[in-house]
């Protein structure tokens, strides 16, 4: 398949682009062409509002509408910028491992919200089900109110050594967060506790997470390798498993 940047979740098939640009959708065990775009490499697909996808690619990013399979909007995008945000309340936002940018009147506006050091290196950015925007990087956590009028505004910030990689929002507002060799984090309203310890797997530095639909946490490893999480014990899956060397950088699930 050759497959660049790669979505799915439980209301969109999976969904990913070939190295022509292709749009693909697996669909009745195969995968399907559902359109056509410009070849790129694309870094990620991500969910947006009014049932469209963004394509986050090396010349600009692409969105994509589900239901007329056409491309709705074309934006250039800050240099670095491998993913978007695209929230509940209509703002548009962008991912580089140094800057936050906000879309404002047709320009990307870099946000407070970025990392105050430039060693931090910002690796997630997410909604929370509370609306607030969550920032993690290597050395902090921070959460942010998105104003009525635009603005944003900090509600917390935590200092740590704890290299935070990967999350996972919950219904209830509050994010698990992955720790290097330590385990799961949940961050909520500026309080950190722990969740959940990783055993000494070669998974044990993570560098994603993620839930399935039955509530298993799955990470992926910085190294090698995905790790099962399920009453009380890690399973970890390498090589042996499929599963070749090199860091993960996303899981999903197939819908069907």
């Amino acid at each position: 398949l050759g497959g660049m940047g790669l979505y799915a979740d439980p209301g969109v098939p999976a969904t990913t682009v070939d190295k022509e640009g292709a749009l693909l959708q697996f669909v009745d065990e195969r995968w399907q062409r559902i359109g056509q775009l410009e070849p790129d490499f694309y870094f990620s697909i991500t969910k947006g509002r009014a049932n469209a996808l963004w394509l986050t690619g090396r010349k600009g990013a692409v969105q994509w509408d589900l239901d007329r399979r056409v491309i709705r909007s074309r934006i250039n995008l800050p240099p670095g910028v491998e993913s978007l945000l695209d929230t509940r309340s209509g703002r548009l936002f962008a991912g580089s491992s140094d800057h936050i940018f906000e879309y404002v009147n047709g320009n990307w506006v870099e946000t407070p919200a970025g990392p105050k050091r430039e060693a931090e290196n910002t690796n997630v950015f997410v909604e929370t089900a509370r609306g607030h925007l969550f920032v993690s990087n290597l050395f902090s956590l921070a959460l942010w109110k998105l104003t009525d009028s635009g603005g944003m505004e900090e509600l917390h910030r935590l200092e740590s050594e704890k290299n935070f990689r990967g999350s996972i929002t919950n219904l209830d507002g509050s994010v698990f967060i992955g720790s290097n060799e330590e385990g799961i984090y949940r961050y909520d309203n500026g309080e950190l506790t722990f969740e959940v310890p990783f055993e000494k797997t070669p998974g044990a530095r993570v560098r994603s997470m993620f839930r399935a639909s039955n509530g298993q946490i799955w990470t992926g490893a910085l190294d090698t390798g995905v790790s099962s999480y399920k009453e009380g014990r890690w399973k970890w899956y390498g090589p042996g498993e499929g599963i070749p060397n090199g860091g993960v950088h996303a899981i999903v699930e197939d819908p069907s």
